[in-house]
């Protein structure tokens, strides 16, 4: 008699020998070396140390594992990897040498935790409550009354962008990109930040189409006669 096996019964044989080989599980020492000088840690992360110790402390609720199993990452140790990762843009494999964490924990440790930033991202992406103080510190910059923030914006480029309106995506370099534009202030902090304009757009209508620019024509300023600068692409 003879059997017929299916397609379906040789994919399982293939799975449950793929589990039966399976390689051990490797366990790497962590590390990340955070005894460095400020100077060093903001050349290695891109940012000051402050940053570091207020995500850990605004973060803690939403990145916690409440749990000793598998010796989980702490909080700041996650932080750590992920602004390793957005300052040196740096592949997973070499995060995982460095840190000694695999590379599917990298992935689900940078997701979790920009997505965690983005939701509290209107606290911190917003003007400081002493805005009267800004104009003080651009006058002594450059020289400019009423400053309340330089504009710019800058290309991000998608390696994987979305076929519903790919079009639109590709800037006047012939890549395909996101036309992201921030407002900043004296000491480089960001006040705001859009990042909803695809590539092909440009600069003016990029600004024409955020609620910035919204804002400020119906007279919602920082302060009485705040005047944004910014290049001459960006329209009066």
């Amino acid at each position: 008699m003879d059997l017929i096996f299916s397609d379906e019964d040789l994919d399982f044989e293939v799975a449950e020998n793929e589990l039966r080989h399976r390689l051990p599980r490797e366990f790497n020492g962590r590390s990340f070396n955070e005894d460095v000088s400020d100077n060093v840690f903001r050349d290695q992360y891109r940012v000051p140390r402050a940053v570091l110790d207020f995500l850990e402390t605004r973060l803690k609720d939403d990145l916690q594992h409440y749990t000793k199993r598998n010796k989980s990452i702490s909080v700041r140790f996650q932080i750590m990897v992920f602004l390793h990762f957005i300052g040196t843009n740096v592949f997973f494999h070499v995060l995982r040498d460095c840190h000694g964490i695999s590379t599917n924990t990298i992935y689900r440790i940078i997701h979790s935790v920009g997505e965690a930033i983005f939701n509290i991202r209107q606290e911190i992406l917003k003007w400081p409550n002493d805005c009267f103080t800004l104009p003080q510190k651009f006058m002594e910059i450059g020289g400019f009354p009423c400053v309340c923030g330089v504009l710019d914006g800058s290309h991000i480029l998608l390696s994987n962008p979305p076929q519903a309106d790919e079009d639109s995506l590709i800037n006047r370099h012939h890549v395909h990109s996101i036309n992201a534009m921030a407002v900043c202030g004296p000491d480089t902090s960001i006040f705001y930040a859009s990042t909803n304009s695809p590539g092909r757009w440009h600069d003016a209508h990029v600004l024409r189409n955020c609620n910035l620019w919204n804002k400020f024509e119906i007279g919602e300023l920082p302060f009485n006669g705040a005047v944004i600068l910014a290049d001459s692409a960006y329209p009066c």
